[in-house]
């Protein structure tokens, strides 16, 4: 490899270390360990009845995880039935819904911490603006 003049051997070498670190991966290989994530929508009735849901399922919403320690992301696409599921290393993870088909406001990212041998739960809900 040729320098050029005035360039310090320590700065390339940092700028080659760092790459790896921007495409670690934080799926894990035990699938009872993750998140299992559910984006519905709401309200889908402009009339909310006491003891009815209004909501519903989201398919083809766009989730990305993120690990909280910059480890580095993944993204996901719900099913017909709203959710996903995806098996991580233990940690703490920020999850952000970036598309909801059928909604006007997406909903505020949260945080969840997942332990080792069980799937954290995780609810997100769009707003559809029917009023």
């Amino acid at each position: 490899m040729t320098l050029r003049p005035g360039v310090p051997r320590l700065m390339l070498a940092f700028v080659v270390l760092a790459i790896p670190a921007c495409t670690a991966s934080i799926t894990g290989d035990d699938p009872s360990t993750g998140l299992s994530i559910t984006v519905l929508k709401g309200p889908i009735q402009p009339v909310a009845r006491e003891g009815e849901d209004n909501s519903a399922p989201v398919e083809d919403a766009t989730v990305r995880i993120r690990s909280s320690d910059g480890g580095g992301d993944a993204e996901r696409r719900t099913g017909p039935d709203g959710s996903t599921r995806i098996p991580l290393k233990p940690g703490s993870y920020r999850i952000e819904v970036r598309e909801c088909p059928g909604t006007l406001t997406l909903p505020t990212p949260e945080q969840a911490d997942v332990q080792r041998g069980s799937l954290t739960p995780v609810v997100m809900m769009c707003d559809t603006g029917i009023r």
